[in-house]
């Protein structure tokens, strides 16, 4: 599977990441944390954008291998397209359509 990942590296870099994948329970029990509040969620995402900006050094893809800081940058930006199009503002029942 990890060839046939390398051939679609470029693909998913490209273009927006389908939503529905489900990790496997013991890959989901291992990355997911306790809820956190907003302002340390926000503060966790600050540090890690801090973190990206100073440093080229990547560990490989776990199913694209090696990638440079380019790579990787995008496929962050990607999945983080993917989880920040699920927010909803919490007013967005009262805005008109297209605003």
């Amino acid at each position: 599977t990890r060839i046939l990942a390398r051939i679609f590296r470029n693909r998913v870099l490209h273009t927006r990441l389908p939503s529905g994948f489900k990790l496997p329970p013991d890959a989901e029990a291992a990355m997911f944390q306790e809820p956190a509040s907003v302002a340390a969620a926000i503060d966790d995402l600050e540090k890690a954008i801090a973190r990206l900006s100073t440093t080229t050094e990547r560990h490989p893809h776990p199913a694209f291998g090696r990638m440079n800081a380019a790579q990787w940058d995008l496929f962050h930006f990607r999945h983080a397209e993917l989880h920040l199009g699920h927010i909803v503002p919490a007013d967005a029942d009262r805005r008109p359509p297209g605003a």
